[in-house]
């Protein structure tokens, strides 16, 4: 139950983005990224059960999402300075070396955690 409430409050941080964003892509429109991978379920179940749009309706916003699948994070940075995509998942790395970047001028930021996983040896 605890996952299923942590992805509403993370879909509902999407739609509240997407409605405040002011992106240069027409409004009600939100591009989101993600990589391959085991940490992007939560993306695909938001995917599958549409749930970015169903909290975007109930918050009177109508969102056409689009999910974009890219190789990984340099090429995530890039679509995300080009304009291409609105939102991404990707790791630690990218999201450091993207907002040491931009400091300052675009000013990309993190918004969440998608999981945590506990690593063994």
């Amino acid at each position: 139950m605890k996952a299923v409430h942590f992805l509403t409050r993370g879909v509902a941080v999407f739609a509240a983005l997407a409605a405040a964003a002011g992106a240069a892509q027409a409004e009600g429109k939100l591009r989101i990224a993600e990589q391959f991978g085991i940490v992007y379920l939560l993306l695909n179940v938001a995917q599958d059960q549409k749930l970015v749009e169903k909290h975007g309706k109930a918050a009177g916003v109508d969102i056409d999402v689009e999910y974009v699948k890219l190789s990984g994070g340099s090429a995530v940075n890039d679509a995300l300075l080009s304009g291409a995509i609105d939102i991404a998942g990707a790791g630690v790395g990218p999201l450091l070396t993207i907002w040491d970047r931009t400091h300052g001028r675009q000013n990309v930021r993190g918004v969440a955690s998608l999981g945590n996983f506990p690593y063994y040896r």
